[in-house]
């Protein structure tokens, strides 16, 4: 699907191919694989994520959010933050999904608080594909973009939000 795509966008065609690496890895000692890198606006990314995290809420539990009343949150987090959202996404839920579309293409997991509709946390994948923290030693590897929805009435769950955001 994507060359055709590429026919009609030459600037993005050229800046996918001025950005695309190739190399091989391996992990944890296992044999070595081609692996292909692209450029990705990031912010973009989180984004599209946080859309989908409005729609994905609206279409298994007609929940909307507005912004006036509502925070949505979206991020590639690191080790630390996914565990603390794993552990949110294991909490007391009124509603849990549990979907893989396309056969990996698309894979969310979503809950919806028992004790309020408009909390919600999210933990999704797009195509398995791994994003690279950064280019140092310490890089870290997410496959998983994780998402929460909250009231602004709720201090501590938005005091939580704001300070994910600095």
């Amino acid at each position: 699907m994507l060359p055709p795509r590429l026919l009609n966008n030459n600037k993005l065609a050229q800046a996918l191919g001025m950005g695309m690496d190739k190399r091989f890895i391996s992990h944890n000692g296992n044999p070595w694989e081609p692996v292909m890198s692209l450029p990705l606006d990031g912010e973009k990314l989180i984004d599209l994520f946080k859309y989908i995290i409005k729609g994905l809420a609206y279409w298994h539990w007609k929940v909307i959010f507005p912004s006036d009343s509502c925070l949505v949150k979206a991020s590639y987090c690191t080790s630390a933050g996914a565990k603390l959202f794993e552990q949110l996404i294991c909490c007391n839920a009124k509603h849990r999904i549990n979907i893989n579309l396309g056969d990996g293409v698309f894979e969310y997991e979503g809950m919806q608080s028992a004790e309020c509709s408009k909390l919600t946390v999210w933990r999704m994948s797009l195509y398995g594909a791994e994003i690279i923290s950064g280019h140092t030693a310490n890089e870290e590897r997410c496959v998983n973009a994780y998402g929460i929805t909250v009231p602004k009435r709720m201090s501590a769950a938005s005091d939580f939000l704001r300070l994910m955001e600095a």
